[in-house]
């Protein structure tokens, strides 16, 4: 029994440092993004992407072809 306890504890220790880094992990990706936002020299295209499969509507979109960010049209 002992080892089950000592393993819950160890899956317990290991998810608190998982949610932390991942945590970690969201805030630098936010900074990443705002950082190409502001540095890329975009190349803004206008495109239109079906909303779903098999359906004829669509929706319009612009995206840098460069870094891939979206802006509302």
């Amino acid at each position: 029994m002992i080892h089950i306890i000592n393993y819950k504890e160890y899956l317990e220790r290991e998810i608190l440092s998982m949610k932390n880094k991942l945590e970690d992990y969201n805030i630098e990706f936010e900074n990443v993004k705002i950082f190409i936002l502001k540095n890329c020299k975009h190349n803004w295209v206008n495109d239109n992407i079906d909303q779903i499969e098999g359906i004829k509507e669509s929706i319009s979109i612009k995206y840098c072809d460069i870094c891939l960010s979206t802006q509302k049209i």
